[in-house]
């Protein structure tokens, strides 16, 4: 979905890519978080009663809601130089790019 209000293209990125992409880039799991409480880590923010994993660049998630350091790294990097398949119809390099020139 795209709008353009004054000259500005809002952009969005597909989630569903990224899910997939975390299959593929090495980490054991994005089910369980790396810190939380309960089942799969999943009930509560990190805390110091919080479960711990012994390596956090292995999970995808930090805690129930927010990625990991490394997948914030990896969206991040789709988003700024990702194919459309990951950005459309541009990436952020490319915006940013165009807008240089206007």
């Amino acid at each position: 979905m795209k709008q353009f209000i004054c000259n500005i293209i809002i952009q969005f990125e597909s989630i569903y890519h990224h899910f997939l992409f975390f299959i593929y880039a090495g980490f054991e799991t994005s089910k369980h978080a790396c810190c939380g409480q309960g089942p799969f880590n999943g009930v509560g923010l990190c805390t110091p009663a919080s479960n711990l994993c012994p390596n956090r660049d292995l999970y995808a998630f930090w805690d129930p809601f927010h990625p990991s350091e490394r997948a914030n790294r990896l969206i991040v990097d789709k988003f700024m130089t990702g194919t459309t398949d990951y950005m459309h119809p541009y990436n952020l390099s490319t915006l940013i790019a165009l807008d240089s020139r206007t």
